[in-house]
């Protein structure tokens, strides 16, 4: 018969309690059921547990960018609407400042003042030279632009003599052909300084540009030899005189301009900083050749005896200058295609404003040149834009790609940053 197993002292059983005790997970007693604790128990099954509300990075990313889409639409329409208003306000400034100059040219250079036609057109240069340097060195100033020779003065003494050549050939035009005639002669320079540019600076033009300024001329030309071009106080043979001192206008004019380009791409110079010198040279030579043709002192006795010319001088001079300011405006803010549309529009506006205000006469194949001129510019112009226009890729602002880096960087971390912006500029989610 089997002997019954050794009982184990009390001790024994203790220690093997505390060693199984161990072993177990502690388990913390249930709390006693109150009011409290059943409403908190019953909200907490009802609400959904945090982790499954969480969506990927990427979707958060983009929920935040869709939020802002209607502020930054509105925003954007507001800077449209801005810009509008700002070209349309300087357009409107060059066509009423190049309006008036055009108006009181036609005034001082083909009208009588009682008895006696003015005739000094170095006088008309001078003045308008010097208001050129005052404003110039004024603007300067403002915007804190050195007065410092940015290029040789060899350089600018070259553009200056062109400038006095072709604004003395500008004003002494006018006592041969008449202002509508004049005007239409300075569309006639596209050619040359197409030309000019390709010996100068060895651009190449497209087909389209030598079909449009083909057309202008033709337009020129049709309104030259349809009708009569001459001046008011001259015969009707003069006229021929008048065209070729455009002809010598337009020669000297498209260098200048041409020359003047150039000198903006080799030394970078500013536009007030190259307003300056020009104008300043321009002076100097506007006086020498009063000097040397002695025509100063008969330029201010006519001045004494007709105060009226000094009012005109004094307004064309300011009217130059002030068209000069919107023009540098548009260029820098609208580029060059706004401004070339804008000279369309005061072109024909002037053409209109002079025959109504000074009675010129036009026939109906002068019509059909100026309308063919007209056109061609107009189209050309359009051309231009909506060839700018489908060249443009439509990027975001940086300020808006730096805000969506910032987003995505508070989610996705470093490392996936520039690929976000890199994406973004290239137009992509």
């Amino acid at each position: 018969m089997d002997s019954a197993p050794p009982r184990l002292p009390p001790a024994a059983y203790g220690r093997r309690s505390a060693v199984y005790a161990e072993e177990q997970p502690q388990q913390e007693p249930e709390p006693e059921d109150t009011p409290g604790s059943v409403a908190i128990e019953a909200a907490s099954t009802s609400a959904p547990r945090k982790e499954e509300s969480l969506v990927s990075p990427e979707t958060e990313v983009a929920g935040l960018i869709v939020e802002n889409t209607d502020a930054v639409e509105q925003q954007n329409r507001s800077e449209v609407f801005k810009r509008v208003l700002k070209c349309i306000a300087l357009s409107a400034g060059v066509v009423i400042a190049l309006g008036g100059h055009g108006i009181f040219q036609e005034r001082i250079m083909s009208q009588p003042y009682g008895d006696d036609y003015f005739g000094t057109s170095a006088f008309l240069v001078l003045c308008n030279r010097l208001v050129g340097v005052a404003f110039a060195c004024t603007m300067a100033s403002v915007k804190g632009e050195s007065l410092k020779s940015a290029a040789p003065a060899w350089k600018y003494a070259i553009v200056s003599v062109g400038n006095v050549v072709a604004a003395m050939c500008q004003y002494e035009a006018l006592k041969w052909v008449s202002y509508p005639m004049q005007l239409l002669g300075k569309s006639f320079k596209m050619i040359p300084v197409m030309m000019w540019g390709m010996v100068m600076s060895r651009k190449r033009f497209k087909i389209s540009d030598w079909m449009f300024s083909g057309a202008i001329t033709i337009g020129v030309i049709q309104f030259m030899l349809s009708g009569d071009v001459s001046a008011p106080n001259a015969e009707s043979g003069d006229s021929m005189y008048g065209v070729l001192l455009l002809v010598l206008f337009i020669t000297a004019d498209s260098f200048t301009s041409t020359f003047q380009e150039k000198l903006f791409k080799d030394h970078k110079t500013t536009t007030y900083n190259q307003m300056l010198y020009v104008n300043s040279f321009s002076v100097l030579i506007a006086f020498a050749e009063l000097v040397s043709t002695r025509q100063l002192m008969p330029a201010f006795s006519f001045c004494m005896r007709h105060p009226q010319v000094l009012s005109d001088a004094t307004a064309i001079s300011a009217a130059s200058v002030t068209g000069q300011f919107f023009i540098v405006s548009m260029v820098k803010e609208f580029g060059a295609l706004a401004l070339a549309a804008t000279m369309n529009v005061r072109q024909l506006l002037s053409i209109i404003v002079s025959y109504q205000l000074y009675g010129h006469k036009m026939i109906a194949l002068q019509g059909l040149g100026l309308a063919l001129v007209f056109v061609a510019m107009f189209l050309r112009s359009a051309l231009a834009v909506r060839a700018k226009l489908a060249s443009t890729k439509c990027a975001p602002k940086e300020s808006d790609v730096a805000e969506r880096d910032k987003r995505k960087y508070t989610v996705l971390g470093k490392e996936d940053v520039g690929n976000d912006s890199k994406d973004l500029r290239e137009g992509g989610p």
